[in-house]
């Protein structure tokens, strides 16, 4: 987990502060968590959203790319002479972790213990404050958040939510 709070630390100074070698850096970090424990491969996936959506930072993504491509090219490299496939130990591990098959009903039955009350109480003060205040919140003005007219921009506050939302749902169904 630490790794994983250490690179999207970096990647959201870097977005703050345009520095470009951090991008790098947060891309070896979360390249170093995936190697650490097989579940946090999909922050490989997500953390890469916050650059090309809708920032559209490509030079910033190909930077990260290159980080997570430092990170695991040495593994997948022994991998490759050691089992004979890249991706042999990435297999392996996945058939390791798939255990068994909970019933569709599993999270409505369990949900108390998987969604702590103080959880339920984050999202539910999420859910009102989206509709109090929409993209907007009350810490900044709406001229700084709000789309320009006509642009088709989607604002910052609403993608960043977005991603964080489809980040849920992919550990869920991965789950």
């Amino acid at each position: 987990l630490a790794p994983i709070l250490v690179s999207f630390s970096i990647l959201l100074k870097c977005l703050a502060t345009d520095r470009q070698p951090g991008f790098a850096l947060a891309g070896f970090l979360t390249a170093l968590s995936g190697l650490m424990r097989f579940t946090s491969l999909i922050t490989v996936f997500v953390f890469p959203l916050y650059l090309v959506w809708p920032r559209k930072r490509w030079k910033s993504a190909g930077l990260f790319a290159m980080g997570v491509a430092l990170g695991f090219g040495p593994y997948l490299l022994w991998s490759r002479f050691k089992y004979g496939s890249l991706f042999f130990t990435l297999q392996e591990a996945r058939r390791n972790v798939g255990g068994s098959i909970e019933p569709w009903s599993f999270y409505i039955h369990n949900f108390g213990t998987i969604f702590p009350w103080l959880s339920l109480a984050g999202v539910g003060l999420w859910v009102v404050a989206w509709l109090l205040y929409g993209s907007d919140t009350p810490t900044r003005g709406a001229a700084q958040s709000a789309p320009s007219q006509g642009s088709g921009e989607i604002v910052p506050r609403a993608a960043s939510d977005l991603i964080l939302v489809w980040w849920v749902l992919i550990v869920l169904t991965y789950c």
